[in-house]
């Protein structure tokens, strides 16, 4: 991962250090162990695999020599202490697991496991375990140093599930210190563990030997007895000894050994770093002041030029001191110290005279911001326990992190401050105000802003427009329709003209409210943002208006509208990077509707697999129901009226809202009142609902043969707005059935006749003929020229007649297989389909064998196909056998 490259598919939000997210370069001094590689056959064929051993055992470089070698993608994290907050954990397993190439669907939002219960939590992963089991490619991910972590429950809670639920292509490779709390004991059970232990880490004595030789260090059989009783196969303390050896004065195992007392890993290290050269030794300690370090970063924390530094840093190495490599996406390379190199360098670090510890945590503080690190930076501010730091940090880049989607960010930062240093800052809470709801803190984002405003002085108008229009945010997540248009409008009246960025979300929110009351209101108010969206040069911004307008012109009946936004939201992002971005699903939608307007089933079907590849979590839930819709008119439309009504029901328990904007045809919604009449009979629009609402409700009337609701189908059908053409026509076609059960029969006519004009019109024929078997009473009517004597103009007459006809046609039962076949052909595919062969079909039907093979072979020609097996499945395919 590159300098400036953070979670994958992201603009400018939270960005990671790339040692955070590499698998770390082999280690060129580590000696071979064949016992400890052994234990990582069958890797692959297990979800889990557990390198526990204590420090210096050499559990990195185990790893790092198995995923060189890995024939498969292998993602790599390296975790600590401030991975153990949800979000954050989560968002570094994504950022590893993108990085790898190891996803081929959608990720989870990591917000959606911070702060939840554990069922929610356990919801969100679940889509994590999804794609990462899409495309059925094995992958791997190396949780390093699990017991950073482990103690914070939400992290353990769901690092537990994420593991119990592993998809059969997915393994995980989890080190630690200290014995994890994992679901062991039945994976071990049941063959499906793998352990790596200290036991097999720990170094023979044959092992030993070659390790000092490669530091240049002879062993006699006595070094090799001596050595191994004092470190017991300890890699750290064997490397230490050859450090020790090769470093100062002392040339041989005993002299090396002769200081050691309770600690040798103390004593050797403290002999090893005495050894450097004043000026090597200075630079290591200044670079322990970070967990890893670049060369530009090392060069800005000694005050040295990039060349000296380079210098130093190769020395290092040259000594094989304990530093891992690790490389990012551009090839600039990151160093990380071992652990126990940098608590040895730490303790030096905390003896600098003059306050120097603090210089050089600034001086790390100040060149992550300035590189855009600023997770790092923050983290570096709390270490300093800088409020006015970390406030800083958050006023700079809560805009770019909005403008992302990274809420979770904003709110981990903000969740650092001691609550009496937020309180004192009215701006930072506002800011944390938003993701908190987000986040499902409601009533804490109330208590935010609250606070916010109460700290108001009257020279402060942008912070009241800014903690107004947080307020309409978080009124739009909490369904508050009102309230969200009225925080919206005041929040426009009182933002500066050049706030592009929360001009166009007051909007584009306030359009969202009038989503399902005012479609085409809604779709103007998008269009109005859109410009302001572009003047902010932020794909994903651009993206969500562009997505949104793509969605509501679909809903409207302006196809080629829909699919043009579409392909512009699209093409924003490279084809790998879309299913990462949860605001395409909006467009794989639309999309689906159109093909569905148009009847249109292949692309009917590449819509709907893309659509599932994006994901719809969260706050998509309406998306997902809206599909599930379209699917089950889809269904209806093939003939599959079982699956129809299944995917219906399974739309209205999503989302019932977003099912019913679907507006169901009258076969769904009869079938869907045969399903609960209870529950039909009780649904009734509020004074909020929008017209699909108002549609579905006199659909249910139509069907419940409520005939005294007719003219209130009358006021609908005068209601919708002329181009809103997918509804006008549904709402024409229902009042046309509606008038003919009530014997209406010249309005029945004229809405009819309305209805197929606009759907010619507008290619929407599919809208008005899924209504067809309702309006079948009206063929006749249409044909002798309605109730009206005398003589039709003939273009009238042709009209009509053309309506008639394709009400007839789309009542006649679909032509399947089975049609073109003889009933004798019939019979001997019935015996096929039995398992019999040619020679027993023969005996069965009482023909001979080339009579039967005669009728196979017309069968193979009148179905297309080029064995028996392949007609048999046709049939079955269609319900025919």
């Amino acid at each position: 991962m590159g300098a400036r490259e953070g979670i994958v598919g992201r603009e400018g939000g939270f960005v990671l250090l790339p040692a955070k997210v590499s698998a770390p370069d082999p280690d060129a001094f580590a000696v071979a162990r064949p016992r400890a590689q052994a234990r990582f056959a069958g890797a692959w064929e297990r979800p889990l695999t557990t390198v526990v051993a204590p420090a210096g055992f050499g559990k990195t470089t185990a790893c790092a020599a198995w995923a060189a070698g890995a024939e498969h993608p292998v993602a790599w994290c390296s975790l600590d202490e401030d991975d153990a907050e949800p979000s954050r954990f989560w968002s570094v397993i994504l950022a590893a697991l993108e990085g790898a190439g190891a996803l081929r669907g959608a990720p989870f939002d990591p917000l959606d496991v911070a702060w939840a219960d554990g069922a929610e939590a356990h919801r969100a992963i679940s889509l994590l375990v999804l794609a990462l089991s899409d495309g059925g490619e094995p992958a791997a991910l190396v949780l390093e140093d699990v017991h950073e972590v482990q103690d914070a429950p939400l992290v353990s809670e769901g690092l537990v599930f994420f593991v119990r639920h592993l998809p059969a292509n997915a393994h995980v490779v989890a080190t630690s210190r200290v014995p994890l709390r994992l679901p062991l004991a039945k994976l071990r059970a049941a063959g499906k563990l793998g352990e790596v232990t200290e036991a097999d880490l720990r170094l023979t004595p044959d092992e030993q030997a070659a390790l000092l030789a490669a530091e240049g260090v002879e062993l006699g059989p006595e070094d090799v007895r001596r050595l191994g009783e004092a470190t017991q196969g300890w890699p750290a303390a064997c490397r230490l000894v050859g450090l020790r050896c090769t470093s100062g004065d002392v040339r041989d195992v005993a002299s090396a050994l002769a200081g050691a007392q309770e600690s040798l890993q103390e004593y050797l290290f403290e002999e090893v770093l005495d050894a450097l050269p004043a000026e090597l030794l200075d630079f290591m300690v200044a670079t322990s002041t970070v967990d890893s370090f670049s060369v530009a970063l090392a060069a800005a924390l000694t005050d040295l030029a990039v060349t000296e530094a380079r210098k130093h840093l190769d020395a290092a190495i040259d000594r094989g001191l304990f530093i891992q490599r690790t490389v990012g996406a551009d090839g600039e390379g990151w160093y990380r110290y071992h652990s126990l190199l940098r608590e040895a360098l730490l303790s030096r670090l905390k003896r600098l005279p003059d306050d120097g510890a603090r210089r050089l945590a600034l001086r790390a503080r100040s060149w992550y911001l300035e590189h855009g690190y600023d997770d790092a930076a923050v983290g570096q501010s709390y270490q300093l326990r800088d409020w006015d730091g970390i406030c800083e940090i958050i006023q700079a880049r809560w805009k770019a992190l909005f403008m992302n989607d990274d809420n979770g960010t904003v709110l981990r930062w903000a969740s650092l401050l001691p609550s009496h240093v937020l309180e004192e800052r009215p701006f930072i809470c506002a800011v944390a105000a938003m993701p908190s709801a987000a986040a499902g803190d409601e009533a804490r984002a109330r208590e935010l802003l609250q606070k916010a405003m109460l700290a108001l002085r009257g020279d402060e108008d942008f912070l009241f427009a800014f903690c107004v229009s947080q307020k309409a945010l978080i009124s739009a997540m909490a369904g508050k329709r009102d309230e969200t248009i009225a925080c919206a409008d005041k929040a426009l009246r009182f933002l500066p003209e050049d706030e592009d960025y929360l001009r166009a979300m007051m909007i584009q929110v306030m359009a969202g409210a009038l989503w399902r009351t005012d479609p085409l209101a809604a779709k103007a108010g998008f269009a109005e943002a859109l410009p302001l969206q572009e003047s902010l040069g932020n794909r994903n911004v651009l993206c969500s208006a562009l997505a949104n307008l793509s969605a509501l012109s679909a809903d409207v009946g302006q196809l080629g509208e829909a699919e043009r936004y579409g392909r512009r939201a699209e093409e924003l992002y490279d084809e790998a990077v879309r299913p990462l971005k949860p605001m395409l699903s909006f467009v794989y939608r639309a999309r689906a509707l159109c093909a569905y307007e148009r009847g249109d089933d292949e692309a009917f079907e590449a819509a709907r697999m893309a659509f599932e590849a994006t994901g719809s979590s969260g706050s998509m839930s309406a998306r997902k129901a809206e599909l599930l819709a379209v699917r089950a008119k889809m269904a209806y439309r093939r003939g599959n009226r079982e699956e129809g009504r299944a995917l219906l029901a399974e739309a209205m328990a999503v989302d019932f809202g977003g099912a019913a904007s679907m507006a169901p045809s009258l076969p769904m919604v009869r079938d869907w009142c045969d399903g609960g009449c209870d529950r039909a009979a009780a649904f009734s629009p509020t004074a909020a609902s929008g017209l699909a609402d108002r549609l579905f409700d006199l659909s249910i009337a139509y069907v419940l043969n409520n005939v005294g609701r007719f003219e209130e189908v009358r006021d609908l059908a005068d209601a919708v707005d002329s181009r809103y053409f997918s509804l006008r026509i549904r709402a024409l076609t229902l009042g046309a059935a509606f008038a003919d059960k009530v014997a209406r029969r010249s309005d029945a006519l004229r809405w009819v006749r309305e209805a197929y004009h606009v759907a010619k019109a507008q290619g929407l024929e599919v809208a008005f003929l899924e209504n067809a078997a309702f309006l079948q009473g009206l063929c006749g009517p249409l044909r002798q020229g309605g109730l009206t004597s005398g003589l039709r103009d003939a273009e009238e007459a042709a009209l009509d007649g053309a309506i008639a006809a394709a009400i007839e046609g789309a009542c006649r039962p679909a032509a399947t297989a089975a049609d073109a076949l003889t009933e004798r052909e019939l019979d001997v595919l019935r015996a096929v389909a039995d398992g019999a062969s040619v020679a027993e079909a023969a005996r069965v039907l009482v023909v001979s064998r080339e009579t039967v093979k005669k009728h196979l072979g017309n069968i193979y020609t009148k179905l297309g196909v080029h064995s028996k097996m392949a007609a048999v499945a046709l049939l079955r395919e269609e319900g025919t056998l």
